[in-house]
Formats: structure tokens, sequence, C-alpha cells
């Protein structure tokens, strides 16, 4: 009788046992899951900054582009300018020569006309 006793309490205490066990696996998957989601949102967060960033660096870079294009050409213009200007100087320089000649080669009137 005693020895069914012992027995019975044996059996009873495995299978306490392994009821606590299985609990302890189940609070051990539960945490393992939060973690894996809690580590998803906070890469899927840490993407989402990422890609701001991205879009904030990329739309800095296309307005400094945008910068530099622009002050490109106000130099070729400033310099389109200034040698149309050279030339413009250059031809009435040229013509107030021309003019000079034909007039130094232009017949006199007087009396060796």
């Amino acid at each position: 009788n005693r020895v069914e006793k012992t027995r019975t309490s044996f059996d009873e205490h495995r299978v306490k046992m392994e009821e606590a066990r299985k609990r302890e696996a189940k609070i051990a998957e539960h945490e393992k899951n939060v973690n894996v989601i809690d580590y998803i949102k906070d890469s899927r967060q840490m993407n989402r900054d990422f890609e701001t960033q991205r879009a904030r660096n990329k739309s800095q870079a296309d307005i400094a582009h945008q910068i530099k294009v622009s002050k490109d050409l106000e130099a070729k213009r400033v310099a389109r300018e200034q040698s149309t200007m050279r030339l413009e100087a250059a031809r009435a320089q040229r013509r107030a020569r021309m003019d000079a000649e034909k007039d130094a080669n232009a017949p006199r009137a007087g009396p060796f006309a």
C-alpha cells in the first residue's frame, strides 16, 4: 500500500513537472515571438528613417546640382557677353582705323588736287 502511495505521488510529481516544463516552454516561445516582432518593427522603422534621410539627401543634392548648373549657365552667359563686347570693340577700332586710312588716302581739295 505504501509502495502504491509513493508511486502515485511520484507520478503526480512527474506530471506536475512536465506541465511546468510545458508552461515554461510556452512562455519562452511567446517571449521569443515578442522579441522577433519587436526586432521586425525596429528594423522597419530604421528602414523608414533611412529612406527619408536618403530622400532628404537626394533633394539636397538635386538643389545643389541645380544651383551649380545655374551658376555655370550664368558664368557662360557673362563670358559670352564679354566676348561679344570685345568683338564689338575690336570691330569699332577696325572701322575707325579704316575710316582714318580712307580719310588719309582721300584726294584733298586744294591747289594740288
